[in-house]
């Protein structure tokens, strides 16, 4: 059983190891997601560029150009 505890605690502590860089790394992804506050789409608008919807961002109270259409 020592054998087997031995290869337990070496295959733990592994997994352990990649967890902490998934850990580590996860808050630069996070980073580039957009904010998961509430936009409520309003509709579309005409730019120079094409077509966008619209959305009305309810934290920071303005309208904001979600994607093409």
């Amino acid at each position: 059983m020592d054998y087997l505890d031995k290869l337990q605690a070496a295959e733990d502590e592994a997994r352990e190891r990649e967890e902490a860089k998934e850990t580590h790394r996860k808050p630069a992804a996070v980073a580039e997601e957009p904010s998961k506050h509430s936009i409520t789409i309003i509709g579309c608008i005409k730019t120079e560029t094409g077509w966008y919807r619209l959305g009305f961002d309810e934290a920071t109270k303005t309208l904001v150009p979600l994607e093409k259409v």
